[in-house]
C-alpha cells in the first residue's frame, strides 16, 4: 500500500482486457526515486489538496502526454524543494487550467483590471462589490501568466492575499468544472498556512 500514495508516480505491469472495467495489476514499482512527501507537513498537505482537486477534474480516458508531462515535472519540482513552497499549489492550479481547456485569457490592460471568474478574462467592471479586493485579485491573476514555480512564493505578500487568491482560483474552477464541488482538504491547507 505504500506505493499507492497521492501523486506517487508508478510503473505498472497490468493485465489489460478491454472487455473488463477493472484491470489486474501484476507488478508495481516506483518510477524514479521514492517521494518523501510524508516527512514534510507543507508538501504532504499540498499533495493531499492537489490530489483531491485532480481526482475531481481529471476525466481522461485517452493518453495525454502533455498533461502527464506537466504533472510529472510539477510533482518532481515539489519533491525537490528543501523547504517546501507556500504558493506551489496556487501556481499549479493556475497552470493546470492550460491542460483542462479553460486557461484564462491574457487581456489585462489599463482598463481591464478585474478578472471575471465566469468568463476567464479581464473585464472593466468588477465582478463583485469590493472594488479594491477585485483590483488586487486582477493583479495577481495577471502576474501568474509570467511566473515560474521558482517565483511563485514571491507573488503574495501575506497569508490573507494567498487565501484570497486560492478562493478566487477555486471559484474559477467551479465555474468551469461542474464536478468540482467542495474541496474538503482546503481547510487543512488554510490552517497550515495561517
Amino acid at each position: 500500500m505504500n506505493y499507492f500514495q497521492p501523486l506517487f508516480v508508478l510503473d505498472l505491469d497490468v493485465y489489460f482486457r478491454d472487455t473488463r472495467d477493472l484491470q489486474w495489476i501484476k507488478e508495481a514499482s516506483f518510477s524514479g526515486s521514492i517521494p518523501d512527501f510524508q516527512g514534510d507537513i507543507v508538501k504532504s498537505t499540498q499533495v493531499m489538496f492537489l490530489s483531491e482537486v485532480l481526482m475531481k477534474v481529471l476525466k481522461e480516458e485517452e493518453k495525454n502526454e502533455a498533461l502527464f508531462d506537466f504533472l510529472y515535472r510539477s510533482v518532481s519540482y515539489l519533491e525537490s524543494l528543501e523547504n517546501g513552497s507556500s504558493s506551489f499549489h496556487l501556481f499549479f492550479l493556475f497552470q493546470l487550467t492550460r491542460f483542462l481547456g479553460f486557461y484564462p485569457r491574457k487581456n489585462y490592460d489599463s482598463e481591464r483590471i478585474f478578472f471575471d471568474r465566469f468568463s476567464g478574462s479581464f473585464v472593466t467592471v468588477p465582478p463583485a462589490a469590493d472594488i479594491e479586493t477585485e483590483k488586487l485579485l486582477g493583479g495577481y491573476w495577471n502576474r501568474c501568466f509570467d511566473l515560474t514555480y521558482n517565483d511563485a512564493d514571491q507573488l503574495f505578500s501575506n497569508k490573507y492575499h494567498r487565501n484570497l487568491f486560492l478562493d478566487s482560483l477555486l471559484d474559477f474552477y467551479r465555474h468551469q468544472v461542474d464536478s468540482l464541488g467542495d474541496i474538503k482538504s482546503v481547510e487543512v491547507l488554510r490552517v497550515l498556512f495561517s
